[in-house]
């Protein structure tokens, strides 16, 4: 089991979070999640 882990997309015009997922892993879905909530 790992350590919790944050993924946080940034806006490129504005320097908000625009989208963010939590997993215990770090894997190219995590990645893809939390830039698919980003795009919307």
């Amino acid at each position: 089991m790992g350590k919790p882990t944050q993924m946080s997309p940034i806006g490129a015009a504005d320097p908000m979070i625009v989208g963010w997922r939590v997993a215990s892993h770090m894997r190219t879905t995590m990645v893809l999640d939390a830039l698919e909530m980003a795009r919307w």
